[in-house]
């Protein structure tokens, strides 16, 4: 069920909103406001444009592609937990839904 449409994204924590909808927190845990987004995103990575001679943009765009296609794909299990033997082909009948 991970991966398909119309369904939340896996956590590892709960959410923890504002007013325990939507609303982003502002507070931490004891109260003390929480430091603006920008400025922890200006700390923590340098704006430094300098254009390596040998890696060009399309790297990075193959690696954003590979993480976002790999990353948390989903395993389909069937009767008793097992993973799903996709493999045999022949027909409808023989091969469970979830296979493509």
């Amino acid at each position: 069920q991970y991966g398909k449409s119309i369904s939340p994204l896996l956590r590892f924590l709960p959410a923890q909103y504002d007013d325990a909808i939507s609303r982003p927190r502002f507070r931490s845990v004891g109260s003390k406001p929480l430091p603006s987004p920008r400025l922890v995103s200006i700390v923590v990575h340098a704006d430094v444009s300098h254009l390596h001679s040998r890696y060009t943009l399309m790297l990075m765009q193959f690696g954003q592609f590979l993480d976002h296609d790999i990353t948390l794909t989903p395993v389909n299990k069937g009767v008793h937990n097992i993973i799903l033997d996709c493999r045999a082909c022949d027909s409808s009948q023989t091969v469970h839904p979830e296979c493509w």
